[in-house]
């Protein structure tokens, strides 16, 4: 055996000195790779947004501007319905002019008013307005002198005409004229930025006014027993629309006017009652995405009412 001692090897100080060198560089590589990975999901969640699915973008947008409005509607003093539910309701105009300035709710319905009172323009804090079943004949020019009206009915009276001053109502929420002599709707109706609900049912309308696709906010629209005949194509322009009435023109281009409405984005629901359907259109089936159909009172057999079962559905039918 030999005497001498087996020699014992060094660290290899060479190694060790690289070893935190690697592992900076291990750090580096995996940062450079983090780019590479969130750029392409970037670009995903982009295409996806805007392209794939932009109601998604759009309803966040449309959430932003309720909010704006909300603050809005609480600087100017405007109150909810629930809340103008709690308000005293004034029934007297003489009443209501002893203190003006509270009137918040004023309703003079079933009172034999042939025209709107004068003295309307006292009310500076007005916000619903119910004339009703009176003997109205038009309204007037200082409409626009509540300017915080948010509901006008007027339904039930004898209105030939619309001042265009009504065009200037910017908080008017529900325009209810169901009942009245108009023949025709004047353009300035489509100022009217905030309304949701207009009622025009048992008019003499004959056709609409393209300025109404200025009311970007309307989700009800009632036209039943006018005199239209075709729903026109700029109808799909109102994309907020959810529910809309047309029973009861019986001169309505079906076809035509299936057609339209078939291109409004967001309708939910048609009313199609009494309109001399004897035959179902082949362009029914272009409602594929309504969830509530009413074509009761029209004269349809059992296959007519069959066929339209197998084109649509997936839509709630009422016959």
């Amino acid at each position: 055996m030999s005497n001498h001692a087996t020699p014992h090897n060094p660290p290899n100080e060479h190694n060790n000195n690289n070893m935190p060198n690697k592992n900076i560089r291990n750090v580096f590589d995996m940062i450079g790779v983090i780019p590479k990975i969130i750029v392409p999901i970037f670009i995903i969640i982009v295409l996806y947004l805007f392209v794939f699915k932009p109601d998604t973008f759009q309803s966040g947008t449309k959430k932003i501007q309720k909010v704006i409005n909300t603050d809005k509607s609480q600087k100017e003093g405007l109150l909810t319905w629930e809340q103008l539910e709690r308000e005293k309701h004034f029934t007297s105009l003489d009443e209501a002019l002893k203190n003006p300035d509270e009137v918040k709710v004023l309703k003079l319905s079933g009172q034999g008013l042939t025209e709107i009172p004068e003295e309307i323009d006292q009310f500076k804090n007005l916000q619903l307005l119910e004339i009703q079943n009176n003997r109205l004949r038009s309204v007037p020019e200082n409409i626009n002198t509540c300017p915080k009206l948010q509901y006008l009915f007027l339904g039930k009276n004898r209105i030939k005409k619309l001042h265009s001053n009504i065009g200037e109502l910017q908080y008017l929420k529900i325009l209810d004229l169901n009942g009245n002599d108009l023949k025709i709707l004047i353009p300035e109706i489509g100022e009217l930025k905030d309304l949701q609900e207009l009622d025009l049912r048992s008019n003499e309308l004959t056709e609409l006014p393209k300025e109404i696709i200025g009311l970007a906010e309307l989700k009800i629209f009632r036209l039943a027993k006018n005199k239209l005949t075709q729903i026109p194509d700029f109808i799909e322009k109102l994309e907020n629309l959810d529910l809309l009435d047309i029973s009861g023109n019986l001169s309505l281009d079906f076809r035509k006017t299936i057609e339209n409405i078939s291109k409004i984005p967001h309708l939910q629901t048609l009313e199609m009652s009494k309109v001399g359907l004897s035959h179902i259109p082949e362009a029914i089936g272009l409602l594929k995405n309504l969830k509530v159909l009413n074509m009761r009172g029209n004269a349809l057999i059992d296959r007519e009412k069959q066929q339209t079962r197998e084109l649509l559905p997936k839509t709630e039918l009422e016959f």
